[in-house]
């Protein structure tokens, strides 16, 4: 599960621009821009396995609060709000999550950073890294 979430917490980061890129246009997050070159195709992601029913829960709540990491506040509002009661071992889990959440989208702002899962390679991802780089070259 953690591996999913690392990986949903890369697909939706918005890579920083290359220096060289003097572009005024919005960023897009590394799944718009796979789903604009693959015709709004998703992408491949890990296997969940077991207790993926916590990741429906996970992404219901919002992996992530605006200030970090989802609290045990949060979490505890969100079970009385939808009368649900998680074991104290689902809790935990939901917050390691979340953190892992919460890391892995600050790693992934490095538009140079690995997607976390290795099926994500993507080839309009690629082709805009080697075009970054290229120009880059030019420009030395």
């Amino acid at each position: 599960m953690s591996l999913y979430v690392k990986h949903s917490a890369w697909l939706n980061a918005t890579p920083s621009r290359a220096p060289e890129d003097k572009s005024t246009s919005p960023s897009l997050s590394r799944i718009e821009r796979m789903r604009h070159a693959n015709k709004d195709e998703d992408p491949e992601m890990p296997p969940v396995g077991a207790g993926g029913y916590l990741l429906g829960y996970l992404f219901e709540i919002g992996p992530t609060l605006d200030s970090g990491p989802l609290t045990q506040a949060e979490l505890r509002a969100w079970q009385l709000n939808v009368g649900i009661v998680l074991e104290p071992w689902e809790i935990r889990v939901l917050r390691r999550l979340s953190c892992d959440y919460v890391a892995s989208s600050h790693a992934a702002i490095d538009r140079n950073a690995p997607a976390p899962w290795g099926a994500a390679i993507n080839l309009s991802v690629v082709a805009i890294s080697m075009k970054n780089s290229i120009r880059t070259l030019a420009n030395l």
